[in-house]
């Protein structure tokens, strides 16, 4: 299993949240499950396919401009910092 990091709106973990209490599952065992209903489903999962559906499916959002910047500030090396370093 890897582990990966999403970013959730308001409403959508709200629902989670209340789901995971109510299933007593992780939110994280809900998405997997979710995912695997949505994309699992047969014998042979079409890769092709997924990323033809993925491909450029937040190319126009406006709000994800400065993402890489906020990415930067979560990512940012402290170690120095913590060492007397920097």
């Amino acid at each position: 299993m890897r582990r990966t990091q999403l970013f959730l709106d308001d409403e959508i973990y709200r629902i989670l949240s209340a789901l995971s209490r109510q299933h007593r599952k992780s939110i994280s065992e809900l998405v997997r499950q979710a995912v695997a209903e949505k994309y699992m489903q047969g014998d042979k999962v079409d890769k092709t396919q997924i990323v033809d559906q993925l491909a450029g499916l937040w190319k126009d959002r406006e709000d994800l401009k400065e993402i890489d910047m906020y990415i930067r500030g979560l990512r940012k090396d402290t170690r120095r910092k913590r060492f007397g370093l920097g």
